[in-house]
């Protein structure tokens, strides 16, 4: 149908499932990409009273600032229209460089160790965003956007790790504050349990490829006693490979190549 009937048939299914299943979330659209589109639409659901729970949109980028760019756009016309409390849903993301010449190259990253640093640099990224919930696409053996599990062998591959990375940091529970010191293509994130347990994601990530040489980095940790450090390695050469640390005085200094990541878990 056309763009208006859509429209009138999402009014009608949104409203008609919050009457009647009040405790489920209801939204949409899956937005693709295009906010001049998402502005029409959220004007007819503002215009019209349409109930969403959460509003959902896709963007593949290889550029953060592309994905960051389309975020501040969907938050800017939530907050236009009056959806300001409705969740913000980034229900497909992954690397592209193009769907044309150099889709082919996407591939090859999305199952590289650059594909790796790159959902870590993203989750990091977007922890510190509006969003709500983000789902990386995609994780079905066979499909070209899945960075996760070999066809073959169902091993992992190594995005794998970086989502594995994350899971440890959302399982200790709280956010404590990182930063990356003004460092270019460099993102981290860190938190902490009630025990005592410290863990971090840093992560070298860049879609530039004239970028080859490692950089060096020296990690200060404030108001924590290391007693244990325990650290895992992705780059060219390493897949989640554990990798010793060492902390003296509360300050670390590890190489970093580009397109890698280091997750460190302290005690």
């Amino acid at each position: 149908g056309t763009e208006e009937e859509f429209h009138r048939f999402f009014e009608i299914v949104s409203n008609h499932l919050n009457k009647n299943f009040p405790h489920l979330k209801i939204g949409g659209p899956a937005l693709a990409s295009n906010l001049e589109w998402a502005d029409r639409f959220l004007a007819y659901c503002a215009k019209n009273s349409v109930e969403m729970d959460f509003f959902s949109y896709h963007r593949y980028f290889g550029k953060m600032e592309k994905g960051v760019r389309m975020t501040n756009g969907v938050k800017a016309l939530l907050d236009k229209y009056g959806y300001s409390n409705v969740e913000m849903i980034f229900n497909e993301w992954n690397y592209l460089a193009n769907w044309n010449d150099e889709f082919v190259h996407t591939i090859e990253v999305i199952n590289s160790y650059k594909g790796a640093a790159y959902a870590a640099a993203t989750m990091s990224t977007f922890q510190d965003s509006p969003v709500h919930m983000m789902m990386y696409y995609d994780a079905r053996p066979g499909t070209g956007f899945n960075g996760l599990f070999d066809l073959y062998t169902a091993k992992p591959r190594p995005a794998y790790y970086s989502l594995y990375s994350w899971t440890k940091l959302r399982r200790l529970g709280t956010q404590v504050k990182a930063e990356v010191g003004g460092l270019k293509d460099f993102y981290v994130t860190a938190a902490k349990d009630e025990n005592g347990k410290l863990a971090l994601l840093l992560t070298h990530y860049t879609d530039d490829r004239n970028v080859v040489a490692p950089i060096p980095v020296t990690i200060s940790l404030k108001n924590f006693e290391v007693k244990e450090a325990i650290s895992h390695v992705t780059n060219r050469f390493k897949m989640h490979t554990e990798t010793p640390i060492e902390i003296v005085d509360s300050k670390a200094t590890v190489v970093m190549e580009p397109n890698s990541y280091i997750f460190i878990e302290l005690r």
